[in-house]
């Protein structure tokens, strides 16, 4: 008993012993409660990491897209991480110290088939450890989401290609289409010769598909349209708001010919070309030597339709939607929403009569505006050898044909030009807006709102073919009997479709016109984006700014002064008054038409670099060159980012400062007939700012692109982003920019520009 005692004595002496021991071992390594003096002052030094947001927050998957990463003291080597199963790592580049960029792949999207994708985003150093901080990006899939975007004739084939899917389909007389090669984004399409002409938005470039491997020829930035006059093909541009001459057979771009704030469709023949410029509603006439610019006016002449008491009242155009010469009438037709009444005695607004307008090719006016009496014609397809033009009512789904003589004759003439329309229906199984009941009538278009006909191409003998863009089809019309306005359906096609379904529903409600009103939202908004001026959308009136819908779900609320709190509750009201409450939107159109709208993205800056970094310098219109860089910099320092902070650079970004109002001394509307517009200042919410790059006109009033000049409003700052600024450097209170110098000002726009 005694020796079983002093055998385990020693045994619990030891594991006294250990307890201190292992005590000390565990407090050796862990880091010191109270570090010593010099370690301390090394951990204060070491600033800490921390990753805050990457913007756009809401960014299109149809092509690369540059990222800006903001955050403190973000570390070289970074990694941006996004979503889990799998996760998707960017690299990323270093811009300055509190900002990177990085590059998103096309194609990108998060788990499911869903319109809209919320994908977690978070930030690892070149260890693999995350950072302090998470986000989140929503990815819209426009890559599974084709639409028909541009459409053209050669030969016996017809093509047709979407930008989102980067597909081309060509059809032939009989059987199912095939397909051919094509880059990124084929935006336009046009025929030389025996040759397929594809121009390319999203990567520059024009395609030339004879037979053979295609020809690859240079093409500026943000290309818009195309159009071919003998061996030159004329491109648009709204990064150099300029016509490009390409040499088809050298593959050499000429000098650009100035165009206006964001050029778009076009045509040349001739050695005439001419354009409409989307951000002033201006047209621009170019015969090789001389070069108009010309809009509507108080001296054109308004043809039937609502606006036609109103014509001493116009005070400037609203975009071409497409643009067809005819050099052997002297004339070029162009079809829009119609002249833009301003101010008036009656206080009629929001002045839509969408039709035809003839441009004198000698003089550059134009002429007249011969209403199509309801609707909003697009695409215009002449055909020189029986004086006919077709024209596209994709807002209520009709061909229009009218008398080309007899438009270009005189205001009599033009009088009875509409000759007759053909209402499109729709094909079998088509997903309706509403229930069948709620179409037809005599103020309530018909079932043909769905087919949405936009562009137009005349085929062999009397044939046209019509690209429907809603319905997502090829449609052929038997012209025979035309002179007599009767058109007959031929055959369709269908496209491949989509499965989003309540992304088309909206769709369709954005470009109808359901209450044969002469409105859509694609009325004031043209693909949701910045349409010019328009005379009041409620109270006070005034001459407003027709705001871009880029990144519109990010930056509520909406109509200032009304400030409406959601894109649903917006949708609600403006559908109703567009239709003139013919019928009033059901809570079904309501969300689709806001899912639509909260699809609609910002173009990404032509320039930032391909690993979505900043140049170390960017040429700014005018020739001036900026550091974006010091920009950057410039931004915070002079309190831009108070009010217009990142990564969608405004306050309405986040629930917690939303709805925050300025004055910054900016005008709240022009002095146009001022005894006409209510004077009723105020203060007003900082706009987001991205994709402010290609943006016009800027601010509420217009004020940062329009002057009023002779009784009409004037696009006389095709650069508004600078005169925005220059505005904030002579009044001293938007922003801290009074005392700023050019070359400030020169760095300011060029960051502003990388947005």
């Amino acid at each position: 008993m005694s020796r079983a005692r002093s055998r385990r004595a020693p045994r619990l002496v030891l594991r006294l012993l250990a307890l201190p021991l292992l005590a000390f071992l565990f407090a050796a390594c862990r880091e010191p409660a109270e570090p010593a003096p010099e370690r301390a002052a090394e951990h204060a030094r070491e600033p800490t990491a921390r990753f805050e947001a990457v913007g756009p927050r809401l960014v299109s998957n149809r092509a690369r897209r540059p990222l800006l990463v903001y955050g403190a003291h973000l570390p070289d080597g970074a990694t941006l991480v996004l979503g889990t199963d799998p996760p998707l790592r960017l690299a990323t580049t270093r811009i300055d110290a509190d900002l990177r960029g990085a590059a998103l792949p096309a194609g990108a999207h998060g788990p499911g088939l869903a319109t809209l994708q919320d994908v977690s985003a978070h930030l690892e150093d070149a260890a693999g450890r995350r950072l302090r901080g998470e986000a989140t990006l929503t990815l819209v899939d426009d890559a599974r989401y084709p639409r028909p975007d541009a459409l053209a004739r050669v030969g016996s084939q017809v093509a047709v290609a979407s930008r989102n899917t980067d597909t081309l389909h060509v059809f032939e007389p009989s059987g199912p289409p095939t397909s051919l090669p094509v880059g990124d984004g084929p935006v336009a399409l046009a025929r030389w010769g025996e040759a397929l002409l594809v121009l390319h938005a999203d990567r520059p470039a024009l395609w030339v598909h004879a037979p053979g491997a295609p020809r690859i020829l240079p093409a500026p930035a943000a290309p818009q349209d195309l159009a071919v006059d003998g061996d030159t093909a004329w491109i648009s541009s709204r990064h150099t708001d300029a016509l490009h001459p390409l040499d088809l057979r050298r593959g050499t771009l000429g000098a650009p010919v100035p165009a206006g704030p964001n050029p778009r469709r076009l045509d040349a023949a001739g050695g005439v070309v001419l354009a409409g410029a989307l951000g002033s509603g201006a047209l621009v006439l170019h015969d090789g030597v001389e070069r108009l610019v010309t809009a509507p006016s108080a001296a054109t002449t308004i043809v039937g339709g609502p606006t036609e008491p109103f014509q001493r009242w116009v005070m400037g155009g609203k975009a071409a939607r497409d643009v067809v010469l005819a050099p052997a009438l002297g004339v070029a037709f162009v079809s829009s929403v119609g002249p833009n009444v301003g101010p008036n005695p009656d206080r009629m607004e929001v002045s839509m009569n969408g039709g035809v307008s003839v441009v004198d090719l000698a003089s550059g006016a134009v002429l007249r505006h011969r209403s199509i009496e309801r609707g909003i014609p697009e695409g215009l397809a002449y055909d020189r050898s029986r004086g006919l033009l077709f024209a596209a009512d994709m807002s209520t789904g009709r061909v229009v044909v009218l008398d080309a003589a007899a438009l270009a004759a005189s205001d009599d003439a033009a009088r009875g030009a509409l000759l007759g329309a053909l209402a499109l229906p729709p094909p079998a199984g088509v997903r309706l807006v509403r229930p069948e009941r709620d179409f037809g009538g005599a103020d309530r278009a018909g079932l043909e709102v769905h087919t949405g006909p936009r562009h137009l191409a005349l085929g062999e003998g009397a044939t046209l073919h019509v690209l429907c863009a809603l319905s997502r089809e090829l449609v052929t019309l038997d012209t025979t009997r035309a002179e007599e306005g009767v058109l007959r359906l031929r055959g369709r096609r269908r496209l491949p479709f989509t499965s989003q379904p309540r992304r088309r529903v909206g769709e369709t409600l954005y470009y109808t016109d359901l209450g044969l009103t002469h409105m859509s939202c694609d009325g004031c908004h043209h693909d949701g984006d910045a349409d010019g001026l328009l005379f009041t959308k409620g109270q006070p009136m005034h001459v407003y700014r027709s705001p871009s819908l880029w990144q519109a779900r990010e930056t509520p609320p909406f109509f200032t002064p009304a400030l409406f709190p959601s894109l649903a509750f917006t949708a609600d009201f403006v559908l109703g008054r567009n239709r003139f409450h013919r019928p009033d939107p059901s809570r079904t159109e309501v969300l689709a038409l806001a899912r639509f709208q909260e699809t609609i993205t910002a173009p990404p800056s032509p320039h930032r670099r391909a690993d979505g970094g900043f140049p170390e310098s960017v040429t700014l219109p005018g020739g001036r060159e900026g550091d974006p860089v010091a920009g950057w910099r410039a931004f915070r320092e002079r309190g831009c980012a108070r009010c217009h902070p990142g990564p969608e650079h405004t306050t309405d970004q986040d629930p917690a400062t939303r709805g925050r109002l300025h004055d910054v001394g900016t005008p709240v509307a022009l002095p146009l007939r001022p005894a006409m517009q209510d004077d009723a200042p105020y203060p007003l919410p900082p706009p987001g700012l991205v994709g402010v790059h290609d943006r016009f006109p800027l601010l509420h009033s217009g004020a940062g692109g329009f002057d009023v000049v002779d009784g009409a409003v004037e696009a006389t700052h095709p650069n508004a982003l600078r005169r925005v600024l220059e505005l904030g450097r002579e009044s001293g209170a938007h922003g801290e920019l009074g005392g700023a110098d050019d070359a400030a000002l020169d760095d300011l726009e060029a960051f502003l520009r990388m947005l």
